[in-house]
């Protein structure tokens, strides 16, 4: 770093907080420390250096950093603040998943449902093909406990979630293909939940959400 910067050559410089996002900001505090002394022993850069530390975690509880001009907000992007710092942080969930009721079909008392038969239909079922999957992001570890939002209402996730499609249960719903189902949205039923589902957490969910998933810019309600 030195040679770059004596060279005319270094940019920027940065580390990443190892615990900014736990209740004890004891070794943060101290990280921020030895990067800011590393700052200070570089020689002098012809334009002033890009230095960067705060992820979303440190944007919360460190607040602005001296001397660092960026800062990489990660999970608080997406509307999520550190479990222990949620009560006061002022964040809004901003992403709505949603996919399209594909196939219906009624599955008879004592069928099966999806790889292994996990699940057998107790009474004559009405199930909705759901074309998105764990190659999309939707967490694989999440059957035999995820929910969706369909036609207002929530309705449990059938059987073992597949690579391109999940079913669910839709008997009594006037539901068509085409219809959207939604796997998370800022309120009724969130990220949260899926992650739970899964075994996992928000952001691996959050940043999973594979490229075959159209993007559309909106606002958040």
């Amino acid at each position: 770093g030195r040679e770059l910067a004596r060279r005319g050559l270094l940019e920027g410089a940065y580390t990443h907080f190892a615990s900014a996002d736990e209740p004890d900001l004891t070794f943060a505090h101290e990280q921020l420390r030895r990067f800011q002394a590393v700052l200070d022993d570089l020689p002098p850069t012809p334009r002033p250096l890009l230095a960067h530390a705060a992820n979303g975690g440190a944007v919360l509880s460190l607040g602005r950093l001296p001397g660092m001009a960026l800062a990489r907000p990660g999970l608080a992007a997406y509307g999520f603040a550190p479990a222990h710092l949620r009560a006061h942080a002022p964040l809004t969930p901003v992403m709505t998943v949603q996919a399209s009721v594909t196939h219906l079909h009624t599955v008879p008392a004592g069928e099966t449902v999806s790889y292994g038969g996990l699940w057998r239909a107790a009474r004559d079922t009405s199930v909705a093909t759901v074309g998105i999957g764990y190659a999309d992001g939707y967490p694989r570890n999440a059957t035999g406990r995820a929910e969706v939002l369909v036609a207002g209402q929530r309705r449990p996730v059938l059987g073992r979630i597949c690579m391109d499609q999940l079913m669910i249960d839709v008997t009594g719903l006037n539901v068509q293909p085409g219809d959207p189902v939604t796997l998370w949205t800022q309120r009724e039923l969130t990220v949260t939940d899926v992650a739970a589902w899964g075994g996992t957490v928000e952001y691996e969910v959050l940043t999973g959400v594979g490229d075959r998933v159209e993007r559309q810019m909106g606002e958040t309600p």
